[in-house]
């Protein structure tokens, strides 16, 4: 039986932590985890591969483990507080895209290989528009982004959003959806203890959300 030795390190992306695993010896126990699938970095010369819990039982989402390799280390993401792991994709040789989920939320993250550093993007169903290697900067679409009203009318709303890869906010959008409600003004979307200094759009400007 091999003998599996590790450090658990945590970063926290939103509410959902994830734990990451310098793994030394690894044997995963035959009829519980199997490999849903594998991507290779451009290079070639590093790869993830999602593994999956069986059984999965009813009323829960899958758990699942992401084993990353690189030419010098070997580690895991694991799925917690009830996330899966929906898609992943290397976005360059030493980043990696992944979306997560829950019952209520989607969420997304780029991971830096190198640093093991999970940034944050944002709520919604997140797809990457740009990305440069260079200064590991792009823009992200998050189609879906739960928020409430305030007091006292309460309620949830969805609308879209055009964020950086840091999680600043360039633009928020209408969804493409037959559901708009009324016109929101971006103070009752936005937080305004942030400052938000890469939107495209004044505070006072209304975008119509779906209810």
């Amino acid at each position: 039986m091999k003998t599996l030795f590790s450090l658990i390190l945590y970063s926290i992306l939103s509410s959902h932590t994830y734990a990451i695993e310098k793994v030394v010896s690894v044997g995963l126990s035959s009829g519980y985890w199997h490999i849903e699938s594998t991507k290779y970095s451009p290079n070639n010369l590093s790869k993830a591969v999602l593994h999956e819990y069986s059984p999965v039982l009813e009323g829960e989402l899958p758990r699942h483990r992401l084993k990353i390799t690189t030419p010098n280390d070997t580690w895991w993401i694991n799925s917690d507080n009830g996330q899966s792991i929906d898609s992943y994709k290397f976005v360059d040789d030493d980043n990696l895209f992944i979306l997560s989920s829950n019952f209520q939320v989607d969420s997304q993250g780029i991971v830096d290989l190198k640093t093991r550093d999970i940034t944050w993007i944002g709520g919604g169903v997140g797809e990457l528009l740009s990305w440069s290697s260079k200064s590991k900067y792009g823009l992200v679409k998050l189609r879906g982004q739960k928020h409430y009203f305030p007091a006292p009318e309460w309620g949830a709303f969805w609308v879209d959003m055009i964020v950086d890869t840091q999680g600043n906010v360039i633009e928020v959008l209408s969804p493409n959806s037959q559901y708009l409600g009324e016109c929101i003004p971006l103070n009752l979307i936005l937080d305004q203890e942030n400052k938000h200094p890469k939107l495209k759009q004044s505070m006072e400007e209304c975008v119509y959300v779906e209810r």
